[in-house]
């Protein structure tokens, strides 16, 4: 895999920090990170990720972020981080290519995400 960009958006954290790890662990990737959906649809529009990570926060329009990121750069694998299997549903009808609930197993976050990534 040649290096790929790769946008994170989470809060400072535990959460972040173990994206960071489990990104950092597969070769060829640039990792972005941003805590703000608003700078993380610049930061799409800029550089046309490969892979988008989200965090969905509670009360904020990250449908919207969502939609925005794979209308910019369709061809941006998206991975939404849900609370809920009503955040779920809402991520994957704006666009997310899986939306598995947080607290998923870093070993079933990973191989999810290497498929994303080797999918033409």
């Amino acid at each position: 895999m040649s290096d790929s960009c790769v946008l994170v958006v989470a809060e400072q954290g535990p959460l972040r920090e173990g994206l960071r790890a489990l990104l950092g662990s597969m070769s060829g990737l640039w990792i972005l990170e941003t805590e703000s959906y608003a700078s993380a649809v610049a930061i799409s529009a800029s550089c046309r990720p490969r892979l988008a990570v989200l965090e969905y926060f509670p009360a904020v329009d990250a449908d919207r972020a969502l939609a925005r990121i794979k209308g910019d750069s369709p061809d941006t694998r998206c991975v939404a981080l849900v609370d809920s299997v009503q955040q779920q549903d809402a991520a994957l009808a704006a666009g997310a290519d899986i939306a598995p609930l947080k607290g998923e197993r870093a070993e079933q976050l990973f191989t999810q995400i290497a498929g994303l990534l080797v999918r033409e």
